[in-house]
């Protein structure tokens, strides 16, 4: 009996530091608005884990790497859309990492900004540009990260050339 109360502790501790990865910077009930979401896809099967792949606002966040030592910086009034990626699609575009289920998030922010339609758009991967065909013949299970940079500021960090939008792939070493 003391090994059931023991394991039932156990397990309440470490679902409740989980969790806390997912708090949003609200305070009350709508701090835990993306913990409810994401419990409520569980008992309905739309995933099959607790610790899901985040997508915010195009990149990537896992619970055990990202999220570990800094919860997601959003409020519930940030977020214009969320939902659950279709599961051939999240594994299609981010790997084995997608397996439990997938959630992406787009803030208004975001959103406003891709309403602007880049014109220019740079492809890195692993700090190299590459060309379309190039990214093409990317194995995805081999995908860590991939980040957007809007900001003009950052993006010449990367080229010197006329470009609104880069996008960051960093892979696996192999």
């Amino acid at each position: 009996m003391k090994y059931l109360i023991r394991l039932a502790l156990v397990v309440f501790i470490f679902s409740s530091c989980t969790t806390q990865r997912y708090h949003l910077l609200n305070k009350g009930e709508d701090k835990h608005f993306l913990v409810n979401y994401i419990r409520e896809l569980n008992d309905n099967a739309e995933i099959n884990t607790y610790n899901p792949l985040i997508i915010l606002d195009g990149n990537l966040y896992r619970s055990n790497i990202e999220l570990k030592e800094t919860p997601l910086q959003i409020s519930k009034e940030d977020i214009r859309e969320i939902r659950v990626m279709d599961f051939v699609e999240a594994i299609q575009t981010y790997g084995k990492q997608a397996q439990g289920g997938t959630i992406k998030i787009v803030t208004h922010k975001a959103y406003n900004e891709a309403k602007k339609k880049p014109k220019t758009v740079f492809i890195f991967v692993d700090g190299k540009k590459v060309t379309q065909k190039e990214l093409k013949a990317i194995d995805t299970a081999r995908i860590k990260s991939i980040n957007r940079i809007w900001n003009k500021e950052e993006i010449k960090k990367y080229t010197d050339e006329k470009c609104d939008l880069i996008i960051m792939i960093t892979l696996n070493k192999e």
